[in-house]
């Protein structure tokens, strides 16, 4: 454990000389953002759930293992949470300093990786025995079955939502029956102690067309009230002072509301990621107001109408100025406005758009802070074979904002988003790319040396045309059909209803019609 952390419940603590399969769950990164990350703690208490089987924790910053300090050598088989692409620099960093074999032939450890980024399972065959693809509750349990009870690797493809070297794997979804029994309390350095972390739903039903987590966890999937209640009530229980809303969507959820109100009548303080303007009602605010809230984000994406028709985005000008007032009204002071810079047929006249929404904002009396992305091509999205924006033009826009938003702007390196595109987008046969990368510093330039010391063009792969390889090796459910009708959609400026509103038939659904 980090120094100065002291962990004060939500934790395992036995004897691992009893137990017959020893996992160490990684989280890549810190241990302040580890408990802050409901899915690695969710692996934790699945991994634990299994008879048999001892799980215990490590971060980057850990010495040995979380629980007992133990080397992650004496594991019988690591799991790790890959929720960033950067995240897959971190693992095969922490696995070479911990002495274990970065390639899977060979190797006596079975290392199985799992979130996000494994959409696109071809760049981490090098490394990893096994993919989880999609949710990890029922895959978690079943893997680690096999392996206690004397089943191999090659086994693990058997299991649904799991995608081995070479194969296929369906995308697997939760019914979100499960919740852990507990959560990791610990105080910090700084003193503060982390949230309780609420899940009030899984996936997202509006089609935003640049999003991964739109067209892999689509339909949005709420959880009961009953279940979120007694989660408030828990929170309470365990001694937490704060509650941390996780969810796409929200205020999507039929009885959001209901559920921030419990959390401010437990006396809980409330935490909320960026939420749609045109979900922002005066009811809404009211619960912000009594929440004590001064600082809200949202998403819009980008201020011009054409571009926001392209990607899916509904939310109109008039809808965003709406919720800004209300939320003034309801005393918040500070607004974040999340936005993408690079989108596909980007041109002055929408970066002027997006400037001008901010000066808007702006006048409806609260400080702005504009935070600027670029666009990154996602695997299994309509806009999967989009180019990104070379770096300069993205500087450009950029620059543009900020000489004409009139707010403070935060924008992400090109850089960052470059890395993050080469390991999101990287064809069959970049994982050795990938581990030759790993050998040296998360740096653009060396993944572009190792790129193409293996004949992969990275250029081509950002910014030229490219196939989508990693179709074939996993399927969300949702049809090729589809997303090239969305594709298409994106090009002539034409929205799509929410699955909310209406079914046009991407596939997922069971019975749902084709358009």
């Amino acid at each position: 454990m980090p120094r100065r952390v002291l962990e004060e419940g939500g934790f395992y603590d036995r004897d691992p000389r009893d137990y017959g399969l020893r996992v160490a769950v990684i989280y890549p990164g810190p241990y302040e953002a580890a408990v802050n990350s409901l899915g690695h703690q969710i692996v934790y208490y699945l991994a634990n759930s299994v008879p048999g089987v001892l799980a215990e924790r490590f971060t980057l910053d850990s010495v040995g293992s979380v629980e007992s300090g133990l080397n992650l050598r004496e594991f019988n088989v690591i799991i790790a949470s890959l929720h960033f692409e950067g995240q897959v620099h971190t693992l095969l960093s922490m696995l070479r300093e911990a002495g274990i074999p970065l390639r899977r032939e060979g190797r006596d450890t079975p290392v199985v990786v799992g979130g996000p980024v494994t959409a696109n399972p071809l760049p981490l065959e090098g490394f990893a025995d096994a993919v989880a693809v999609g949710d990890g509750e029922g895959t978690v349990q079943e893997i680690l079955r096999i392996l206690l009870e004397g089943g191999g690797v090659e086994d693990l493809g058997s299991v649904e939502g799991v995608y081995t070297p070479g194969g296929r794997a369906r995308f697997r979804r939760s019914p979100l029956t499960y919740l852990p029994e507990g959560q990791i309390r610990a105080r910090l350095p700084n003193g503060k102690q982390n949230p309780f972390l609420l899940e009030l739903s899984r996936g997202c039903s509006h089609g935003c067309r640049f999003c991964l987590l739109g067209w892999t966890q689509r339909p949005r999937r709420d959880r009961p009230l009953g279940q979120l209640m007694s989660q408030v009530e828990l929170a309470k229980e365990l001694g937490f002072r704060k509650v941390y809303i996780i969810g796409s969507d929200v205020l999507g959820h039929p009885k959001a509301l209901d559920i921030l109100q419990r959390v401010i009548d437990e006396g809980l303080k409330l935490s909320l990621p960026s939420l749609r303007a045109d979900m922002v009602t005066a009811e809404m605010a009211e619960v912000l107001r009594a929440s004590g809230l001064r600082k809200v984000s949202l998403a819009p994406e980008t201020g011009s109408p054409r571009l926001a028709a392209a990607i899916n985005k509904r939310s109109v000008l008039e809808e965003i100025l709406e919720a800004s007032e209300l939320l003034k009204a309801a005393g918040i002071r500070e607004l974040k406005l999340y936005l993408m810079v690079g989108l596909p047929g980007e041109a002055k006249e929408d970066l002027s758009a997006t400037a001008e929404l901010a000066r808007l904002v702006k006048s409806a009396g609260v400080r702005v802070e504009l935070s600027v992305s670029q666009f990154v091509p996602k695997p299994h999205t309509p806009l999967q074979l989009a180019p990104m924006a070379r770096p300069d033009a993205y500087r450009s826009g950029v620059r543009y904002l900020r000489a004409r938003a009139g707010v403070r702007v935060k924008a992400v390196h090109p850089g960052r988003a470059a890395l993050q595109g080469l390991v999101s987008l990287a064809p069959r046969g970049s994982s050795a790319a990938v581990l030759e990368a790993a050998e040296g510093p998360y740096r653009l330039s060396n993944y572009f040396r190792a790129f193409a010391r293996w004949g992969l063009n990275p250029e081509r792969i950002l910014y030229g045309s490219r196939d989508a390889p990693w179709r074939d090796a996993v399927d969300t459910g949702v049809r090729d059909e589809a997303l090239q009708a969305e594709s298409e959609r994106a090009e002539a400026g034409v929205t799509t209803p929410s699955c909310d509103e209406q079914c046009w038939g991407c596939g997922v659904c069971p019975l749902s019609p084709h358009p």
